[in-house]
This record gives C-alpha cells, structure tokens and sequence, in this order.
C-alpha cells in the first residue's frame, strides 16, 4: 500500500506540474491575445478632409489638391507622387516620409494621414496569433498525451 501511495502522490505532482504550466501559458498567451486585439484594434489613420475624385490622377499632384493640402495647413513637396494601390483600390499620395491614402466608394473621397504604427500592430496580431496558435497546439498535444498516459507519443515530443 505504501508504495501505490508514494507513486500516487508522485504522479500527482507530476500532473499538478503539467497543470501549473499549462495554466501560466494559457493565462499569458490570453493576456498576449487581449493586448494584440487591443493594440491592433487602434486606428492610426487619421481623416483630414475629403476631395473629389476628379483631383486625383498618377503622377504630381494636381494644383486642386495641393490647394486642398494647403487649406488644411498641409504642404507638399515638389516631389509628391500620386499612385493607385491596385489591390486595394486605394489612392497614395506620398512626400517623403509622410504618406497620405484616398479612400472611399464613390464620391469624395476622403483623405487619412497614414501612420505606420498602424501597420506594425496589424502585422504583430497576425505573427503573434499565428505562432500563439502553434504552440498552444503543441501544448495541447502534450497534455492530452499526459492525461491519456500515451507511451507512443514519448518519441514524438
């Protein structure tokens, strides 16, 4: 009886080993989960005004939507280019290292003020949820293999 007792409590700690970090990973990949959800979630683009889309051709920049810039306290540069993002089907207006986007159905057009954090918090959700999903998956296969008592797995993991 002593020794189905000691094996007992031994395989208890083992599990309650098991359990503990599988409820520290759960617990911060959640935490993870809700501050990507959060931080991807925030809009960086910023809406400053709306043109017609007659304004907008590929290329320079046209005088009515320099003056338009202009009456919003915006000024572009000589280099401004205009080009159409096929994919997306957006205008991009850039000057330098500010970058401007056109977007709407129809008419006007309203132009955002493009913010590049924006884009590093939707690129840190998919990566973050991607690999959160490999390895909670790979945990999950660990602690059914543990609760099932399966030996075949030993090789595997």
């Amino acid at each position: 009886m002593v020794d189905n007792d000691k094996a007992l409590s031994a395989e208890n700690i083992r599990f309650g080993g098991a359990r503990t970090v599988f409820k520290v990973a759960l617990g911060v990949g959640l935490a993870f989960i809700a501050l990507g959800l959060l931080l991807g979630l925030m809009k960086g683009d910023k809406l400053l005004f709306s043109v017609p889309l007659g304004d907008l051709r590929e290329g320079a920049p046209s005088t009515a939507l320099r003056e338009e810039f202009s009456r919003h306290d915006i000024t572009l540069s000589a280099d401004a280019t205009v080009t159409l993002e096929k994919t997306t089907n957006e205008w991009q207006i850039t000057d330098g290292d500010q970058k401007y986007f056109a977007r709407g159905e129809g008419e006007p057009l309203n132009i955002y003020k493009s913010d590049n954090l924006e884009h590093f918090f939707h690129a840190y959700l998919l990566n973050f949820c991607y690999f959160l999903s490999i390895s909670l998956g790979a945990l999950f296969f660990v602690t059914l293999q543990h609760l099932t008592r399966a030996g075949w797995s030993t090789s595997v993991r």
